[in-house]
């Protein structure tokens, strides 16, 4: 095959080559996230205009993409941080751990035992001091 029928680009040879071609990625990147960031907010002000022409998902992944591609093309993370677990759900299923953990055996001996001192029990208070 000739070099005219290919659109190509002969692959990098050396390490200024592929810095080059790294560096022309970016760039081409970033020109794309203007593009898509600008066709998406010409599909934004057609759904504004009319909104039958354009859906939310259509405008929300143009939205995306353009984001995708300014972050790559930034040197930035492309992946959303992990969700973070609530605090209270943590409690709880260390709770529920805890509770259900034991054997029911234990369980009962607990429950059997009263919470507070009842009014019949003999407990004594230290004498006031006047």
């Amino acid at each position: 095959m000739n070099d005219s029928t290919n659109p190509c680009p002969p692959c990098p040879t050396d390490a200024a080559d592929w810095i080059a071609r790294r560096q022309q990625v970016r760039a081409t990147e970033w020109a794309l996230h203007h593009e898509v960031l600008a066709a998406a907010r010409s599909a934004l002000q057609n759904f504004q205009d009319n909104s039958h022409k354009t859906t939310v998902a259509d405008i929300a992944r143009l939205i995306e993409l353009a984001s995708r591609l300014g972050r790559l093309a930034a040197g930035m993370d492309t992946e959303p941080p992990p969700a973070a677990v609530p605090t209270i759900r943590v409690e709880v299923s260390a709770a529920l751990k805890r509770i259900y953990s034991q054997p029911v055996e234990v369980l009962a001996e607990q429950l059997k035992q009263p919470a507070l001192p009842s009014p019949s029990s003999s407990v004594e208070l230290p004498d006031a001091q006047p």
